[in-house]
């Protein structure tokens, strides 16, 4: 039996998608494309034309032929052309596709300019791109936020930057050697604290005192009397 044309259709139709990428097949991505789209648009047109008709009680005999003017339409299709956006689906950078049996696009490719953020390429490995610390992704353009993960080994502020972040102590203390860990900053060993006489320090805040026999001016620092 000979097959019909709306299954010829959709056989080839069916066949054609199957060679389509899809949204959801490893390593595809969407594209956003400009295309010119041809669509059928109806057009109304007008025209007269004088018809026979057979009118009655006419003056002479009781039926006579006269002619009146008619008006008919009929609709012509023509075709025009507007740009329109739509999503198509390719392989992500880094990433082809041999033939058109494969369900997306298995096969890494590195070439200059797939990598950032000093990322190396790497073929035939999954991902193509190896990243360098601090950052990731597919092509290492997302920064690490190493903040989220155990405040960054920081003891209490810890401060992401990109690639990289840093910690940051609280007023009157300073970061350790380890550069995560706080500890007291000593005012008074810088500067006796600015004090006239005795520094005292108090949770990393210098505070001044005077000798036996003299007392702290206004300003806090400074003493007099005698």
């Amino acid at each position: 039996m000979k097959p019909s044309g709306a299954w010829l259709w959709w056989t080839m139709g069916s066949l054609m998608a199957a060679g389509q990428l899809q949204q959801g097949m490893p390593n595809v991505c969407p594209e956003h494309e400009l295309a010119m789209v041809g669509h059928r648009q109806p057009c109304v047109q007008a025209f007269t034309r004088m018809m026979k008709i057979w009118k009655q009680d006419c003056v002479v005999q009781r039926w006579c032929l006269h002619y009146e003017r008619r008006t008919s339409y009929y609709t012509i299709y023509k075709q025009v052309y507007r740009m329109e956006h739509h999503t198509v689906f390719k392989c992500c950078p880094g990433w082809n596709r041999k033939n058109d049996d494969e369900p997306g696009c298995l096969h890494s490719v590195c070439s200059q300019g797939i990598c950032f953020n000093g990322g190396k390429c790497s073929e035939g490995i999954s991902p193509v791109c190896q990243c360098s610390v601090g950052f990731q992704g597919p092509r290492c353009q997302y920064d690490v936020n190493e903040c989220t993960l155990e405040n960054g080994g920081c003891q209490d502020q810890c401060c992401n930057t990109i690639g990289s972040f840093y910690c940051k102590c609280p007023v009157g203390q300073k970061l350790g050697e380890d550069k995560k860990s706080c500890e007291e900053i000593d005012p008074c060993l810088n500067g006796n604290g600015r004090c006239l006489h005795i520094c005292q320090n108090e949770s990393g805040f210098a505070k001044c005192e005077c000798y036996s026999g003299y007392h702290l001016s206004a300003d806090g620092k400074s003493c007099t009397g005698r």
